[in-house]
């Protein structure tokens, strides 16, 4: 069974479900949609590049209490419309950015009011991944869940091993919270490091966030609810803004320090579909 929900900006939530009284039927253009180049040769042509390109996702809307439901959903998009989520869960669960275009207001019907409804689809479909590791705890390392669910072979010594899905590179953000001495964060694959984040600073305790999301590039530490830029503490020799290969992936965490610090990681899988 297709279970659908928008979020705003706020995480606030709107579900299709009959509990809500609300459904999204004839789904339409899940998929995705591409822009190619090519170069012509005699009798062939070779890809130059393909480009993400915006499509539509179409929809039908069904309010089962009528004209109340209708304006309920008006009320959650005035709240904001800003970056909404729209939430797809079959199998697993994943989401894409996506903009209300078009929705319309048809004559109340046995059955409810239907609506048809309109969105253009602003990126890839992505899944999150969230654990922590604290290193330093009874000699070793350990790995908790964090909010999501997650998948690791071994922990020990602030390592884990997990596997990256999707079809590009992977983004994250790693949020660093503790006692601190020059963290690393080593990311490998193959046995091979890919990935380094290395931040010239020290802390009694602190917290740290580096994100590596095209649309939130970032590295902040966060003193009392406000985020201060620390650009300039890193070690420029690095990568810092992590992403990742597709793949089984080793991450090991380095605080600098023998205290129980916390590396949050929030891996974020690119999907077509």
């Amino acid at each position: 069974m297709r279970v659908f929900l928008l979020e705003n900006q706020y995480g606030e939530r709107f579900h299709f479900t009959y509990f809500n009284k609300v459904l999204l039927t004839g789904v339409n253009g899940l998929g995705f949609s591409k822009n190619y180049s090519y170069l012509k040769h005699d009798i062939h042509y070779t890809t130059l590049k393909n480009n993400f390109e915006l499509s539509e996702i179409k929809a039908v809307i069904t309010f089962l209490d009528g004209y109340h439901g209708y304006y309920k959903f008006m009320q959650f998009l005035e709240k904001g419309q800003h970056d909404l989520k729209l939430f797809y869960e079959s199998h697993d669960v994943k989401y894409c950015f996506v903009d209300i275009v078009h929705l319309s207001k048809s004559e109340l019907k046995a059955g409810g009011l239907q609506s048809e409804i309109v969105l253009n689809k602003k990126s890839y479909w992505i899944k999150e991944h969230h654990f922590m590791i604290t290193a330093n705890v009874d000699g070793g390392g350990k790995v908790y869940p964090y909010s999501y669910e997650f998948t690791y072979a071994n922990a020990s010594q602030g390592m884990i091993n997990t596997q990256i899905g999707g079809h590009l590179k992977a983004n994250m953000i790693i949020e660093i919270t503790g006692a601190m001495e020059e963290p690393e964060l080593i990311v490998r694959q193959n046995d091979l490091v890919k990935n380094h984040l290395r931040l010239l600073i020290n802390r009694q305790n602190s917290q740290i966030i580096v994100s590596s999301l095209i649309h939130d590039l970032s590295m902040v530490e966060v003193v009392d609810g406000i985020a201060y830029d620390i650009y300039q503490f890193q070690d420029f020799e690095k990568d810092n803004f992590l992403s990742v290969e597709p793949g089984a992936v080793a991450f090991e965490f380095k605080p600098g320090v023998p205290s129980s610090t916390t590396c949050k990681i929030k891996i974020y899988e690119y999907y077509l579909g």
